[in-house]
Formats: C-alpha cells, structure tokens, sequence
C-alpha cells in the first residue's frame, strides 16, 4: 500500500504535462500614434419623412446647379434648415438637437474615393473607391482629436485612414459618398442629406474631407427617409422660336422646386435647356413668368417609362396661363417642353448688350461711310441683355458698319467684347470693335458679350524651420459646387510659397470661403496655424476660415496660412533577452497601450536576444498615461521568467514590475522603455542534471523491478523520447 501512495504520488510530480505560458493572440509588430492618426467617424440616420431632414448649407435647386440640368438629389424639401454657421464643424452635439423623427441606421455603409461623378439618380465617388464597414449600433464617441471621451455614437463608424487618403485630404481630394457606387441609397428609403467636416456645399450625396488645423478626426452624417424611393421623373425644357444671341431667363414657378422661392430659372439663347426633378407621385404645376415683349408659343407634355410599360402619369395645358398640370405616377418619366417665342426682330440695325457678373454704363458709336450714330446702354450684374438706345438705327441704309463698345472710363482696362452674335451667327471681335452687314430689308440684331476682368484669388503658404506641404479649400458661398484646392510645397525659410491647383484664375465674383488646411502630421512635428491672413478685406467666419469677396474692380486679395512647427513627444519601447536561450519557445510579446489611443506591440523571435523595438516609436501631441505590458514571454516548459522594465528618463533609477505605467508630458522630448526578460533553462537540460531528474530516470527501473512492466516500460520510452528532442 504504501508503496502504491509514493509510486502515485511520483506519477503526479513527474508525468502531469507543464502549463505552457500564455502568448499574444497576434504576434504582428505595429505602431499607431493618435498625433498621426487622422480618423472619420460616418453615422446614419433614417427618417419619417422630409420634414424630419435638416438640409445641407447649400439646398438644391439653384444657381448654377439648374443650369446644368441638375435640380438637386432629394426627392422632396427637406423641412429643417441648416443649424450651422458659415466654416463650422459637423458635430454630433449638433445633429442630436436636429434628428428628432429619425432613427439610427446601423448596418449602413458610406465609400471613400479620389474623384466623382454622377451619370444617373445620385452621385457617386471614383478613383478607387474604398468602402467602409457598417454603422454598428453603437461606437466611441471621439474628439476632434481622436481622443476617446467616453460617450457612445449610436449608428455610426469610425474609420482611420490610409496614408494615401491622408494624402489626398490634404490636397482636399478625398471624396465621400452615401452607400456604394452601385447602392448609394438602400432599398425603400431616398436621399435626404449627406454634411462632412465643414458641409462642403455639394447640395448632393457627395461631400469632400479635409482636416482643419489641430484637428485629426472629423464627422459625416447621412439622413434618409424611409419609403421614398418610389418616384418619377418631371423634366421641363424650353426652347426659343429662333436664336436670341443672350441666355433669356425665364422663371418658373411650381412645387417642383426645392428652392425657399418655389421658383426655378432657365436661360436659353436658342439651343433647348433644361432641369429634372425626380419627386415623389403627386399632383405639380409649373408656370412661366413670361419677360416682356415675350410670348409662349406652345406646351406640350408627355409621360414615358425607361421599361416600355404604359406610364400612369396624366398632364394637361392651360393654354391662357400656359399652366402645365402633371399628376405624376412613380416611376414615369414626364417631358413638358415650352416653345417661347422672343419680340419680333426690328427693322435695320438693334443692339444689345448683356454680360455676366458685372454692370456698367457703355457708349456704343455705330460708323459706316458717312454715317455716324453714338448710343448708350447700361447693363446689369445678372447677365440680363439691355438695348442700346439714343439714336434710330432702323433707317440706316444697307452697307458695312463697325460698332465699338466704349466702357465707364476708368474701368476701360478691364473690360473686353468676348463675342459678338448677329441674327444667332457668329461675328468676329477685335478689342472692343466688331464690323456688320447689313442687308437692305433684313431687319439684324446684334448681342454684344462684355467680359470684365475679375481680380484674381492669390493663395501661399508660409512655414518656418521646417519644410511642409499644405493647401486650401475654396468654395463658393452664394451658388453650389464642390468648389477647387490650391496646394504648396514650401521652402522652410519662411518666404511665401506660391499655392496653386484647379482654382480658376477668374473665378468670377462674389464671395467664397476660404479653408486652411494644414500639413499633415508626422512623428517629429506637427503643424499649427499660427495665422491667416489677407492682404484686403477678409471676415473671419472660424478657425482656420474666412471668407473673401471679388468685387468688380476690386483689389486682387492674397491671402496667405503661415504655421509653426510643434515637436512631437516620442515614447520608444524595447525588448531584450537574456539568460538562457534554450528558456524560449515561443515570440516573447511586449504591448504598450495609452489613454488617447496610441498603442503598440514588440515581438522578439525566440532565436534572437534582441534588442526589437516598435516599428516606429509612438509620438504625442498632448500628456496622456501609457502602460506597458508583457502577454506573452515565449517561454518554454519548466522554465522560469524574470521581467523587468527600465524606464528613461529614470524614476527612481531602478527597474520596475510590470506592467509598468508611462505618464508622457509634454516637457520630455523622448521617453524609453526597456524590457528585459531573463530566461532560465529548462528543467531536463540543466547541466549536471537534477535530484528530480535522476529520480525521473529511476522510476522505470524501480516500476520494472517491481514487477509493473508495462507502466515501466511507457514511463521509460517517454524519458527517452523527451530527451531526444531536448
């Protein structure tokens, strides 16, 4: 018996296998500085209804967006205006005092491109696009830095960028959209707004990215409204009864429009133009304002389906108001086309001139052999074309004559004639001058195109010890677009580097807002805007933002961004072995994770004594607390592992347990961390061989001896077979 009690007992000391040391889940290196990251949280919501979405700080339906067809990406008005000022950030705050009726939509996903386009319902971001992953029901809530605040985003996302995306937004390049190309709206639902950063003015399901100075992530909101995906299509074009040589604006006024106004213009000059609303099924009217002198000469209206089915839709005419009437059934596509029908053309010789963006009060001299008639007209900023008058010119008699344009005296230097159309055809210019014939009883009508000169928008940078590349936004304030970038490389001598991009060298008048955007940080140094100024007026609308007006003839505004350079803190984090190297079996792992999201991870591979070291030290902008761990020693079996960290500076001198805390300020340029694992050797291959061992060895023999053969035996191939591979 007692026999049997220590044979046992020997079986459960010598036989039970060792519990190998737990190791990393993921023995991957890697580095990953908050002061580098520059991250994106998307969130979506899904509305009631229109009423319940907050509109954009550009609305749909206006301006420039009408004359290329384009009336905007939502089917209905949005109900809520836009709660931001000129320049301010998208900010969850913000957006929860304006999302009451709507949900949040998990599971949804937004796509990251370099360029964009829109060829059918809505647009969609190119250039190799990146999609991210689904809202998730709740995510962190992070500050403009990315530090983590401890709030949860219901419905949202957050995605760190690549350096090639990094890259772009500093160029302001980095396009956003809603869904996926070929999905930007889910099933059941219709676009309602999409707001990124600093809401770019795209009035569309397309926003830029950028990152305004001391800011490292940025927020996008997307809203949909359930159940309105169902729509049709109404397009209205009009069309002059001959070439008018001016764009003739003609209002509209119909519930089609999004516009504050209800109104929608189209300007035509000959060729048709046209705008398309898709809305949802319901009853619309469309009437024009007729200018004066002017007359409708015909409606009509047609419903079609892109299918082939029969369409739904019904229209009518009401010939007295030219009221068309559309009861619109989804999924129809509805053409109402107006014929308008200009003055009569006048006998002789009539002039006119109209020019975009500028007014001013010209002479017009009218010279052909011995004749000599002096006019005037004054025109206006909107483009609107006015007659010349003061003299008859329908009598002059057939022949050639030269007409030249006179501008206000002292702005003669900016203004041009950039062309001339007479009865719809092309005339030639010289300066200020163009030459006609006129026919004996052909009455000709002749539009002069004035140009002025707009002042240019001048952009540099400005850093100082140091070389950098930054960039600028600029986006028009009173029409919608995506608006252009201008980018420098600077010298680091503190001289203005010029900025330059897809800005156009006259971008025409008005005011734009102007957005520095800042080199991007980099281990050693980050960037701050240390100013942004203009040579002329210039309001300051936020940080790192203004807004800047050309006038006709202004001065040619030149604004420039200096920054100063700001050094990063670094923390380095080192791994070494000593001891025994038969001790290792496994990659030994040593992890650093810190407060503001900066963390990485070691490994030393169980053939090297090291010293390995994160792949690029970790760098801070702001004091945060770090810890450094150690999940794994990569140990083997029976061997012992003495840990220990030394921290540089040094607190206290003597090496520490870990894990072993990390408080970075700021006041340290560079912290270290070494961690040193001092391995023994195994328990089977100490030289000399233990008490324990040679027991081990014993125990076959004395098992044999008494008479346990087979238990003997087995104890005794393993001890052979273990030293083997020891």
């Amino acid at each position: 018996m007692l026999l049997a009690v220590v044979v046992g007992g020997l079986l459960g000391a010598l036989v039970a296998v060792p519990v190998r040391p737990a190791r990393a889940g993921d023995t991957t290196p890697y580095s990953s500085s908050a002061a580098t990251r520059y991250q994106v949280t998307f969130a979506a919501r899904s509305c009631g209804s229109y009423a319940e979405v907050a509109v954009g700080r550009a609305r749909g339906d206006v301006g420039e967006m009408l004359s290329r067809g384009d009336a905007g990406e939502t089917l209905s008005r949005p109900g809520r205006d836009s709660p931001y000022r000129a320049g301010q950030p998208v900010d969850p705050s913000v957006e929860d005092g304006i999302d009451s009726g709507c949900a949040d939509l998990p599971g949804w996903r937004f796509t990251l491109g370099s360029a964009h386009e829109r060829k059918g319902r809505y647009s969609t971001v190119t250039g190799r696009p990146f999609t991210t992953p689904p809202t998730r029901d709740w995510t962190p809530r992070l500050d403009p830095t990315g530090r983590d605040t401890g709030g949860l985003l219901a419905g949202g996302v957050t995605v760190a960028l690549s350096d090639e995306q990094i890259a772009l937004a500093a160029r302001r390049q980095l396009w956003v959209q809603g869904g996926t190309p070929d999905r930007p709206v889910g099933d059941g639902s219709g676009f309602g707004a999409l707001r990124c950063a600093v809401d770019g003015r795209t009035a569309g399901n397309l926003q830029w990215l950028s990152f305004p100075s001391g800011v490292r992530h940025v927020f996008c909101y997307a809203y949909y409204v359930k159940g309105a995906a169902a729509g049709g299509t109404v397009t209205v074009r009009m069309r002059t009864t001959r070439p008018v040589g001016y764009p003739q604006p003609v209002p509209f006024v119909s519930g089609l429009t999004n516009a504050t106004d209800g109104q929608f213009s189209l300007a035509g000059s000959g060729e048709p133009v046209e705008a398309s609303f898709t809305r949802p099924p319901a009853s619309y009217q469309v009437t024009p304002r007729v200018p004066a002198g002017w007359r409708v000469a015909g409606v009509t209206c047609g419903a079609s389906r892109s299918d082939g089915r029969s369409a739904a839709s019904r229209s009518s005419v009401d010939a007295a108001t030219a009221t068309a009437s559309v009861a619109l059934a989804a999924g129809d596509t509805v053409l109402c086309t107006y014929s308008m029908e200009p003055p009569a053309l006048p006998r002789g010789l009539s002039l006119k001139l109209f020019g975009a963006g500028a007014g001013g009060a010209f002479g017009l001299a009218v010279v052909g052999g011995s004749t000599r008639q002096n006019l005037t007209a004054t025109t206006d900023a909107d483009g609107t074309a006015v007659s010349a008058s003061g003299a008859d010119l329908t009598a002059l008699p057939p022949g050639r004559y030269t007409v030249t344009v006179t501008p206000p005296p002292a702005q003669a230097p900016q203004w041009t004639v950039a062309g001339a159309l007479c009865n719809g055809a092309t005339v030639g210019v010289d300066a200020m001058t163009v030459k006609v014939d006129l026919v004996a009883g052909v009455g000709l009508e002749c539009v002069l195109r004035l140009a002025r000169k707009a002042p240019a928008l001048r952009l540099a940078v400005v850093t100082a010890d140091g070389v950098a590349g930054a960039a600028f936004a600029v986006v028009p304030v009173d029409s919608v677009g995506g608006g252009w970038w201008a980018a420098a490389n600077t010298t680091g001598y503190g001289v203005p580097a010029a900025a330059a991009g897809d800005v156009p060298r006259d971008p025409g008048f008005g005011g734009y807002l102007l957005t520095a955007v800042p080199p991007r940080s980099t281990l050693t140094t980050a960037w701050r805007l240390a100013s942004l100024s203009c040579d002329s007026a210039a309001e300051a609308v936020a940080d790192g933002t203004v807004r800047v007006s050309l006038t006709p003839g202004g001065p040619e505004p030149t604004c420039t961004a200096s920054y100063r350079p700001e050094p990063t803190t670094r923390l380095r984090v080192t791994l070494r072995a000593t001891g025994a190297r038969s001790g290792r079996q496994e990659p030994a792992v040593v992890e650093v994770s810190c407060a503001d999201g900066s963390g990485g991870r070691v490994v030393l591979d169980p053939a090297a004594d090291g010293p390995a070291n994160l792949p690029e030290p970790l760098a801070f902008l702001e004091p945060t607390d770090c810890v450094v761990s150690q999940p794994a020693t990569g140990a083997a079996r029976t061997s012992t592992v003495k840990a220990s960290a030394l921290r540089e500076p040094a607190s206290g001198g003597e090496p520490s347990e870990l894990p072993s805390p990390v408080g970075v300020t700021r006041d340290v340029p560079e912290y270290g961390v070494t961690v040193t694992d001092e391995f023994s050797a195994p328990l089977a291959v100490v030289a000399g061989s233990t008490y324990l061992e040679e027991i081990r060895g014993l125990l076959p023999i004395i098992l044999v001896g008494s008479g346990v053969f087979v238990l003997g035996g087995i104890i005794l191939i393993g001890v052979l077979l273990r030293r083997r591979s020891v």
